[in-house]
């Protein structure tokens, strides 16, 4: 799976003012420091599933999440799917990055496999350890 960043920073991401029942985090090696280069967040309890993301961008070799970050939300309501891989996606989307392949409904798996590949897309090349 490959994933790309927008040109434009998007400033999406939200702290819902709801019970955060997961979180996410897509950390690598960048510069011999480990690094967490994505944030993503549930909200929610039900037939409705809440998510933000953020993604670090890099200025001279250093994250930055204040101002220079990629964000976004998207939800999932119903029942008999995936709703957490269903928010990612609609998050990714309101945050602009696009992924090679769907990963709406479709479960944990395709969940880290996109993580990795934004911190691919942030150019790290190492291990990434999605915890």
């Amino acid at each position: 799976m490959k994933a790309t960043l927008p040109k434009t920073v998007a400033h999406n991401g939200w702290q819902y003012d709801k019970t955060c029942t997961r979180t996410i985090h897509a950390i690598a090696n960048r510069n011999g420091t480990p690094t967490e280069l994505v944030t993503v967040r549930f909200y929610g309890t039900g037939s409705t599933v809440w998510c933000s993301v953020w993604v670090a961008q890099y200025r001279n070799g250093t994250a930055t999440y204040c101002n220079d970050r990629y964000g976004g939300r998207g939800n999932a309501k119903g029942y008999g799917y995936h709703k957490d891989s269903a928010a990612l996606s609609a998050a990714l989307d309101s945050a602009g990055i696009t992924l090679s392949e769907h990963i709406e409904g479709v479960g944990e798996g395709a969940m880290r496999d996109a993580l990795t590949a934004i911190v691919r897309a942030t150019g790290c090349r190492g291990k990434v350890l999605i915890v």
